[in-house]
């Protein structure tokens, strides 16, 4: 909230009126307004049958509420109060949370805070009339959402973490959650702020909605995938696709299409290359050549080509020395990568030309007797 730092007075020469500053509160001052705070919110939760009392100490209840949505809504608040697990195995357990040494170094900022019963009152910034920027940040801090989506990330065992943007006084940095419990915190969280209508029903009915359409997706997306395999293994070439390195279930089927069966398609390796935009385009005019990345020509067919390439770094002895290669002369991952896609066309239209299976020691013993550079690279890196 945003208060004046003092008062306007009418003048008693009838001039208007003129604003009178006041001196800023202590640290006692805001202790006491902050125990008064306390004391009536706290009443008030107990007059709604949310907190329950005894002469030591007080507690949240999830008793309370007569409607099956706030019956629901308030164990989740009372777990996120009280910094304890929602829901899952470890419910009722402590979140856990990552440390730090504290700052040893005196905080001036709590000379101008008042603490009591886990509440707290801040009111260590102030901003002049004329600072219109610093104002404009404050109101902005003010209205800002309840989580920062730039301070959240994922674990590697799949937690969310969530980095605390000043850590707290016994060096809590970081708080980790389930995905499950997480999720119940967010959704408990605008109903308590009063948007249940506004922020939650809506989207809830948009997930529904969105979860029912990826099922039918899915499952049609297992349908095509079933019925794929099936035709491709009873296609006559697919065994010159499905033995190369690196092909695979999914990239066997996609090769064997690239290639088809109507082998007169092309006069030569060099018209798939061209026609798939593995081979780049060269243009010349005087004394000047140009080459660049061929723009027309079938996407999904040249990644493809570029996507098995690459798959084949791993598989093939050859593949992965040729890669290096490539890589040792300047050359970046994708156009490493391209460049082994040109090659491994040419191999490719040979074995499915004469249906001929692949076979690296062929192709090794082949490059042996041409005197191959890339035979010697080979040699050289054994």
């Amino acid at each position: 909230m945003l208060f004046l730092d003092g008062i306007y007075i009418d003048s008693t020469h009838g001039s208007g009126t003129r604003f009178r500053r006041v001196r800023a509160p202590t640290s006692d001052e805001l202790t006491q307004l902050t125990h008064t705070i306390a004391r009536g919110i706290a009443r008030y939760l107990e007059r709604q049958g949310l907190l329950e009392r005894d002469v030591e100490s007080a507690w949240l209840t999830s008793s309370a509420g007569g409607e099956e949505d706030e019956a629901t809504i308030h164990p989740l608040l009372g777990s996120s109060i009280t910094y304890r697990i929602a829901v899952g195995p470890q419910q009722g357990r402590k979140v856990f949370t990552l440390q730090t040494l504290p700052d040893c170094r005196p905080d001036f900022r709590r000379l101008q805070t008042g603490e009591t019963a886990g509440f707290s009152l801040h009111a260590g910034v102030a901003a002049q009339a004329h600072e219109r920027d610093k104002l404009e940040r404050l109101c902005r801090y003010i209205s800002r959402p309840a989580l920062s989506n730039q301070r959240l990330s994922l674990t590697r065992n799949g937690q969310i973490r969530y980095q605390l943007k000043t850590p707290y006084s016994d060096g809590t940095t970081h708080v980790l959650f389930e995905p499950l419990d997480f999720m119940y915190r967010m959704y408990g969280m605008p109903r308590a702020q009063g948007f249940a209508g506004a922020a939650i029903a809506p989207n809830e009915l948009l997930t529904q909605a969105l979860v029912a359409q990826l099922r039918v997706v899915l499952t049609a997306i297992r349908k095509f995938d079933e019925e794929i395999a099936l035709r491709a293994q009873r296609h006559a070439d697919f065994a010159l696709f499905a033995t190369l390195p690196g092909a695979g279930p999914v990239l066997a089927p996609r090769l064997l299409v690239a290639f088809g069966d109507q082998r007169d398609r092309y006069a030569c390796a060099a018209d798939l290359q061209k026609y798939a935009g593995i081979a780049p385009v060269t243009q010349r005019s005087g004394n000047q050549c140009s080459v660049h990345w061929r723009w027309r020509c079938p996407k999904y067919l040249r990644q493809t080509f570029v996507e098995w390439s690459a798959k084949s770094i791993h598989h093939s002895f050859w593949a992965q020395a040729y890669y290096q290669q490539k890589r040792a002369q300047g050359k970046s991952h994708q156009a490493a990568v391209r460049a082994l896609a040109f090659k491994w066309i040419r191999i490719l239209f040979r074995c499915w030309q004469d249906r001929c299976p692949y076979d690296e020691s062929v192709y090794l013993r082949a490059l042996q007797r041409r005197g191959s550079p890339l035979f010697k690279y080979l040699a050289q890196s054994t």
